[in-house]
């Protein structure tokens, strides 16, 4: 199990990150153990600090969402449930393995706020790039 971890910067999400290997043998290219054919398992645990919505009065965000993916690839695209009540720090504990990942892409994650499907206003971002990703375990700070 990969450790948790967290950016400095409060508007960005917290996760784990766990590599889970495909099909292949151990990369010896300077890729920290990756193949080049591997399935990324992410844990999107929460986010910490979000900013108040502009366009709200509430304490904070209303319902809070993470997506991750991998830049350009759409198919790597996944999204957490959104988080309910008015709340600055939102928990997600939401799991999934992005099976399109190829070393080394990077995995981008942003954090929205939602209002009924009406108005998505971006809260924050972070990138985690392949060099912070070891084989069983990842680091994020």
């Amino acid at each position: 199990m990969g450790a948790q971890c967290c950016s400095n910067d409060a508007a960005n999400p917290v996760e784990k990150i766990n590599p889970i290997q495909a099909d292949s043998e151990m990369g010896k290219d300077g890729s920290n153990g990756f193949p080049a054919d591997y399935a990324v398992q992410v844990t999107i645990v929460g986010a910490y600090g979000l900013s108040h919505s502009t366009w709200k009065t509430t304490e904070g965000p209303r319902e809070p969402y993470c997506v991750c993916e991998i830049p350009g690839k759409a198919s790597s695209r996944v999204r957490t449930p959104a988080a309910k009540g008015t709340t600055r720090d939102p928990s997600w504990m939401f799991q999934v393995i992005i099976a399109t990942y190829i070393f080394p892409e990077t995995l981008l994650f942003t954090v929205f706020d939602r209002d009924n499907n009406k108005y998505e206003e971006h809260l924050g971002k972070a990138q985690l790039s392949a060099g912070r990703l070891e084989v069983g375990r990842g680091v994020f700070e």
